[in-house]
């Protein structure tokens, strides 16, 4: 939770930042619509289920959002912690600038989003709609698919995260 407040802060509270040598970055998705569905023929397994969600989901539409200032590298060891877990700081602004808010959750792993959803919703509640979600869980199946995890298991893992996603609107 920690994390995802410490980001909706972030989301929430910086609405300009200065930039006079060019360095803010313009965090965005490395993908496209056709790159998933030939994603997902190329793999052994098959999923009519998530094939369906990125044909009926994936739209011009979902991608048009309002954004705001971005970390854009939210990995794992871009989180400073004590021993004990406790979050320090949020480190290594290199890829930050303005962007869509729900990239900075791209590289949080899916076993931990909705824990992390729950934080950033204390905070930046407005910014999590519908369009949001879908965003989010677009980009879970682009990882999937570079991964190369079996459709079937990604499936599985996919509608339990929209599931819990959507009981946030």
């Amino acid at each position: 939770e920690e994390i995802g407040f410490e980001v909706g802060k972030i989301h929430v509270n910086i609405k300009h930042c200065e930039d006079p040598k060019g360095w803010l970055d313009s965090p965005d998705r490395d993908y496209t619509k056709d790159m998933i569905i030939q994603g997902m023929a190329n793999n052994r397994s098959k999923s009519s289920y998530l094939l369906e969600l990125i044909q009926n989901k994936y739209t011009q539409e979902l991608f048009t959002y309002k954004k705001c200032f971005v970390h854009g590298d939210t990995n794992q060891f871009n989180f400073l912690c004590t021993e004990s877990d406790r979050l320090l700081s949020l480190i290594d602004w290199g890829d930050s600038g303005w962007a869509d808010p729900a990239i900075d959750f791209y590289m949080i792993p899916i076993e931990v989003l909705d824990n992390v959803l729950e934080g950033y919703s204390q905070i930046a509640k407005a910014n999590i709609d519908i369009g949001f979600i879908y965003r989010i869980i677009i980009d879970k199946i682009w990882i999937g698919i570079e991964e190369r995890e079996d459709m079937c298991i990604l499936e599985k893992k996919i509608m339990e995260l929209e599931s819990k996603l959507l009981k946030r609107l």
